[in-house]
């Protein structure tokens, strides 16, 4: 019997330690040659520095919420520094851990239901594709997993013995798990639901307040996370029914049968890429019935799962015990192990759909996989002997299967071996092109650190074909021997571009430039190419600035029409789409290092403008996004503007707290000081940052800079930023308003219907506007990040509403806006402030001094101090608001509504000169707006000349091609005899308006007032020749020139006038008029009687030609005749003193008074109101 027992335990040993070797060997197959693939790289790269703290720093950069969680990095750190970096040795630690991992839960769950169980679990484990992966990769998984298994053994041997060491190692492992991995918070869950459902509430307690120091440390250092590292998810709306019957199944099956599902088995992209050589005779027919397989697993899981469910359920504790009921000890175990399957992984299922964040699939619930091997063990234990053994090998083939196709090939894309191969093959001149779609890294380390090979990035085909093109033009290149290395991701470009087809499109781009390639796969994971590039054409290749829609990856126009770009004109558009296609090649960015790199890209390019749009754009997609300010910052400094590139780089600081740590040296050096040489300096400290471009983009914005103050162009170099966000001449809170001054005095707008004025134009919403709309609008869970800024926000909305120190409130508000100068809600809380202290001169200063801080904000700050003028306008308080609209026009210097509104409170307050100002000021931008033409017009009609040829000088010089600015301008001159002046006007005039005879009539006037008559005359002559339709018009100023050369005693040019006048059929009465009083003048008495006759004939209503043809009369001695026309003259003007006197005279020197005396009592009669008639009759009366 001994013997029996003894063998018995001997062959489990065998087992177990079979079982063990199995696993040592599965996870050392192929260690040192897989590659580093790309979540490994940020992790390694980070290690390769120079420091623990710098090492941090670095995690925290780009990927921070592994950083938050520094356990396992600084082991890893430490290991990395004694092996040298060697990528084996960092990997080994995770094996040890997976092999202990391995012990803990066979014990585990021989502990829970035997050693049948234990030894199919360890089985499981053994062989799990996932395990394996998580073991042979530089990332805490593994770690986590084992401290997991830790915490749970610790649990049940606490609850076992009830002593208090193994409280504390429970307490120890959940600490060492929370900072070894963000959401191995969650492990917490089923362990306190444990520790519920046994109804030990103290115990409880006690064991929650232990754990609450861990899980304070950790939100503390969750507010400090910033931006998520992986890419954004768009926003998303799904029915219920598909959320139900599709998603959340998926889901669940990804994280409970993530070893037959997940993407961590399907690493064979040989089969999937047309590209690939085919895969070996023996490893095509497993892949035939691959499916068969990966089914049977998923069954077995699943199955398991519901089994052990189910069972337990039906066998939960009664109040009535019975055989089939369990033990209350093996129910808590059941919930232990139900809750490590369901609760983390439900958990973040939860937050993938609340957020459309996928943290689903990354292996953050692997602590789950406890719980589902426990349960295969303790189902498969439950079997007969026979059937057990059966189950074991069904297993061992199911997972050894996976096994196979796992170690087949490369486990990860086989960097190292396309390393090998360039290496090999290429020339010491060559140059690698490496492509990369998942961020801005080189993987120059750790694969050619030992090459002399020049290497370089490129983010799309077109890229790399460029970069290709210029390196076989180079002069020391030999285009015969020569290549330009691609490496790229065959498997990634199938996931990102599914409707291009990558071989006819890297052809067509290549031969575009006249180039060949061959090609060389590396089969593994995302299917590593190395492409090498030869030159097919013998002569140099001339670039075209033309962009290449043919060969475009994504849609750059519609990124254009994303940016707000697409009403560029042609060749600034042209310029755009390519630079756009040499630095884009995935839109959005696939991570959030990936994203950044495209306006830092665009900056190398020098196209600083566009660089910032797209910065612009990121930060719209995520406000919170510190890394996009960062980006924004470097492309204002490089344009030279500093104290907004100084605003961004403190917001980017406060979003991101590990910004400072490489870039505050730079940036004061720059915006602060303008110190060129402590810059330089600053450069070796962003140079420890691992990732090159933010490196190699600081250097490029110096040395611009650099370039520009060597030639001497206009750069702000003497004065620093303002750094505080608040100027120190701030004036005390009881300043004086020196606008009280003013007063209304109207009681109504002089245009109440512009009071609000609206350009009825295409407006662009300025990018600013925009952003804080964003902010306002339902946050993604992306924007959640960093909770410190929230925190400090709702701290400072708190302390203000409650302090009673108004300064204390507002010196620490403006501290905090000085950090966050781009937040909205802050603004709003700055606005609430300063409103309580009904203080117009302080409200209109601060706000000044945070658009002075941040320039960006210059157009929201000036809408703010005009609704606050509305105000103070409706409050009667005239000398507030003109300073409002004052300081709003001046920081938003193109707002017409601002201006409108500021020359009618000049109106009101009868201040004309400056109301005139600002209603010009309107007029230079819109000049269409008549009404307010005409308010000008009203206004200056009680100025002088010469105040009104300075307001009308200043609008025609900013619209000369406004035909009525122009004509005033003009008419205003000839007003003042500046005739030669006005004379300049109309002949500029006429270049805006050729075919209008207007403006060359005005410019013929102004000739002749200047008594420049032939040139008048010829001129009019020239026009009446082009324009025979303005015939009016140019009559008219024929006869004015007539009696011009008249004044001149020039009476033939005189008659000249007057007879064009007349056969232009136009104001032929005044012509004949004016002809029949020239020759009056000159004697010519029946030739002016017969054209003074003609010009009554044409208008008989005019006195004044009645009274010519009457003195004509007088003077050819017909008395009586003109004392008729005289009489006729003053029916039809009564009231004319002249005429009435005239007539008086003629008929005194008839000598008959009593003839005169009832000549003017009958004309009296007729005109019995005229008061002349009236005096003259009792004049006459009097004599």
């Amino acid at each position: 019997m001994k013997n029996t027992i003894f063998n018995h335990l001997l062959f489990k040993r065998r087992l177990l330690v079979l079982v063990f070797i199995v696993a040592v060997a599965v996870r050392l197959f192929h260690i040192s040659q897989q590659s580093i693939w790309f979540d490994e790289y940020l992790t390694y790269i980070a290690l390769q520095s120079g420091s623990p703290l710098t090492c941090m720093y670095n995690l925290f950069f780009y990927v921070a919420e592994m950083a938050i969680t520094p356990i396992y990095f600084l082991v890893s750190y430490s290991i990395a520094f004694i092996s040298n970096n060697n990528i084996a040795a960092l990997r080994i630690f995770n094996i040890i851990t997976g092999l202990l991992s391995l012990t803990l839960l066979y014990f585990l769950v021989v502990r829970l239901s035997g050693h049948r169980a234990g030894l199919a679990a360890a089985l499981c484990l053994t062989l799990s594709p996932q395990h394996i992966w998580h073991n042979q990769e530089i990332r805490p998984y593994s770690l986590l997993f084992l401290f997991c298994l830790a915490a749970t053994w610790s649990l049940l041997k606490w609850h076992d013995k009830d002593s208090r060491k193994w409280f504390f190692v429970n307490c120890l492992f959940n600490g060492l798990l929370i900072f070894t991995h963000l959401f191995g918070i969650l492990f917490l869950l089923p362990q306190g639901l444990y520790l519920l459902v046994r109804k030990e509430f103290k115990t409880f307690f006690r064991w929650s307040a232990a754990h609450m120091i861990f899980v304070v440390l950790l939100l503390l250092a969750v507010a400090a996370q910033p931006h998520l590292s992986e890419g954004y998810h768009p926003k998303g709306e799904l029915s219920l029914s598909f959320i139900f019957l599709y998603f959340l199944p998926s889901l669940y099956m990804r994280s409970f049968c993530a070893d037959a599902l997940c993407w961590h088995s399907g690493l064979w992209p040989w089969f999937e890429s047309t590209l690939s050589t085919a895969a070996p005779p023996w490893l095509s027919a497993f892949l035939k019935v691959r499916p068969i397989f990966d089914r049977t697993l998923t069954f077995l899981i699943l199955v398991s799962i519901f089994w052990f469910v189910l069972l337990g359920w039906r066998h939960r504790p009664q109040n009535t015990i019975t055989s089939d009921t369990i033990s209350k000890s093996k129910w808590d175990e059941w919930i232990l192990i139900v809750s490590i399957i369901f609760i983390p992984s439900t958990t973040l299922i939860i937050l993938t759909l609340i957020t459309w964040t996928n943290f689903s699939d990354y292996g953050h619930d692997i602590y789950t996989m406890i719980g589902i091997y426990a349960v295969i063990g303790i189902f498969l234990a439950r079997l007969p002997l026979r059937y057990f053994r059966v189950a074991i090998v069904t297993l061992t083939i199911l997972y050894g299967y996976q096994s196979i196709l796992f170690f087949s090939g490369s486990t990860r894309t086989d960097w190292r071996s396309a390393a090998i191969y360039v290496k090999e093959h290429a020339q010491t001149n060559d140059i690698i092109l490496d492509l990369f779609w998942y961020g801005p890294v080189s993987r120059k380390t750790p694969y050619f650190l030992d090459s002399s090979l020049e290497m370089c990035r490129v983010n799309t085909l077109i890229s790399a074909s460029d970069k290709a093109a210029s390196f076989f033009n180079r002069p020391e290149t030999d285009p015969k021997g020569a290549s330009a290395w691609l490496l790229m991701e065959t498997y990634s470009w199938r996931e990102w571009f599914p409707n291009l087809d990558l071989i006819p499109l890297l052809r067509k781009t290549l031969d575009s430039r006249g180039l060949t390639f061959d090609i060389q796969e590396f089969p593994g994971a995302l299917n590593m190419a190395a492409i090498r590039i030869s030159q097919s054409l013998s002569e140099e290749y001339t670039f075209d600035p033309e962009p290449y829609p043919q060969l475009w990856m994504t849609d750059y126009n519609q990124i254009l029409k994303t940016l707000g770009l697409e009403n560029e004109t042609a060749d600034r558009r042209r310029e755009i789409l390519r630079n756009l296609e040499t630095s884009i090649g995935i839109w959005p960015g696939v991570s959030a290092c990936g994203r950044v790199s495209f306006p830092l890209d665009l900056i190398q390019l020098g196209d600083f403008t566009l660089a910032k749009a797209v910065a612009q754009q990121h930060i719209l997609d995520n406000p919170s996004f510190g890394l996009g300010y960062l980006a924004l910052a470097l492309g204002w400094v490089a344009e030279g503007e500093k104290q907004r590139g100084w605003a961004a780089y403190q917001s980017a600081c406060s979003h991101h707290l590990g910004i400072h740590y490489f870039f505050d040296g730079y940036f004061d050096a720059l915006c602060n000081g303008n110190n060129l040489c402590a810059a330089r300096d600053g450069l070796t400290e962003i140079y420890r940052l691992n990732v090159p471009i933010f490196y190699e983009t600081a250097a490029y914005v110096l040395e611009t800079i650099e370039k520009r103050q060597s030639q001497h162009e206009n750069y702000d170099a003497s004065e620093p930023v303002q750094s505080d966000g608040h100027s120190a001449t701030t004036k005390p809170l009881d300043a004086t308003n020196q606008f009280e001054s003013y007063h209304f005095v109207g009681e109504s707008l002089p245009l109440p219907d512009l009071w609000c004025y609206e350009d009825p134009g295409e407006k662009t919403t300025p990018w600013i506007d925009r952003l804080f709309a964003e902010q306002e609008s339902s946050s993604r869970f992306i924007q959640w990040f960093p909770l410190q800024k929230y925190i400090r926000i709702f701290g400072i909305t708190y302390y203000i509403r409650e302090s009673s120190n108004f300064e204390a409130a507002l010196k620490q508000c403006r501290k905090l806006i000085a950090q966050l100068p781009f937040e909205k809600k802050l603004y709003g809380v700055l606005d609430e402030l300063l409103v309580s202290t009904n203080n117009p001169e302080l409200y209109v200063q601060e706000w000044q001094h945070c658009a002075s801080f941040n320039p960006e904000i210059a157009s929201y700050a000036a809408s703010r101090i005009a609704e606050a003028g509305k105000d103070w306008f409706k409050a009667d308080r005239a000398g507030a608001a003109i300073h409002a609209y004052l300081s709003a026009c001046a920081l938003d210097d193109q707002n017409n509504t601002y201006m409108l509104r500021l020359a009618q409170l000049y109106d009101l307050c009868n201040a004309t000169d400056d109301a005139i100002h600002w209603y010009c000021r309107v007029l230079e931008n819109r000049s269409d707006l008549s009404s307010v033409l005409d308010r000008v017009q009203l206004l200056m009609a009680n100025g002088t000349p010469a105040k009104n040829v300075a307001v009308l000088k200043e609008l025609y010089g900013a619209h000369p091609d406004t035909w009525l600015f122009g004509i005033l301008y003009g008419q205003t001159l000839e007003l003042i005899e500046a005739y030669q002046d006005a004379m300049d006007v109309y002949e500029e005039m006429g270049r805006f308006y050729p075919n209008q005879p207007h403006t060359l009539l005005a410019a013929c006037r102004c000739l002749r007032l200047i008594k420049a008559l032939d040139s008048a005359l010829q001129e009019l002559d020239e026009i009446t020749k082009n324009f025979p339709e303005s015939k009016a018009l140019i009559a008219y100023e024929y006869i004015n020139l007539g009696q011009a050369f008249e004044k001149e005693m020039d009476l033939a040019s005189a008659h000249q006038c007057f007879n064009t006048a007349i056969e232009l059929g136009e104001y032929k009465d005044l012509a004949f008029y004016s002809l029949g009083i020239s020759l009056l003048i000159n004697n010519n008495l029946t030739a002016a009687k017969d054209a003074l006759t003609l010009a009554i004939a044409y208008n008989a209503e005019n006195p004044g030609y009645q009274c010519a043809l009457a003195e004509t009369e007088i003077k050819m001695g017909n008395e009586e005749a003109a004392i008729l026309l005289l009489q006729e003259a003053l029916r039809l003007s009564p009231e004319d003193t002249a005429i009435t006197a005239r007539l008086d005279q003629v008929l005194s020197q008839r000598r008959d008074k009593k003839a005169q005396l009832l000549f003017w009592e009958d004309l009296f009669a007729e005109f019995p109101d005229s008061q002349i008639i009236k005096n003259l009759l009792e004049d006459v009366k009097s004599r």
